[in-house]
């Protein structure tokens, strides 16, 4: 009986102890939890894979060109530097 005790004394701390990791991450409690990754999935089954993929080449490609753009500035920035000494 003792061991059994142990047990859901452990099970009581680790609870409260998941308790408060979810709250500092903003979530209620467990069922709240549970309540979020169904909204997820149900959020995620109306976008085809297909759809995903499209905009991660899209955003990929985005955020390549703004590297290339931001290169570009820097080297601007580095001939008026020399030009305007």
């Amino acid at each position: 009986m003792d061991a059994i005790e142990r047990e859901a004394e452990d099970l009581l701390r680790y609870r409260a102890e998941l308790g408060r990791r979810l709250a500092r991450v903003g979530v209620q409690d467990v069922p709240a939890l549970i309540g979020l990754y169904q909204q997820l999935r149900t959020a995620l089954g109306a976008l085809s894979a297909q759809e995903i993929e499209w905009a991660r080449t899209k955003a990929e490609r985005l955020a390549e060109d703004l590297e290339r753009i931001e290169q570009q500035l820097a080297a601007l920035r580095r001939l008026k530097g020399r030009l305007s000494v």
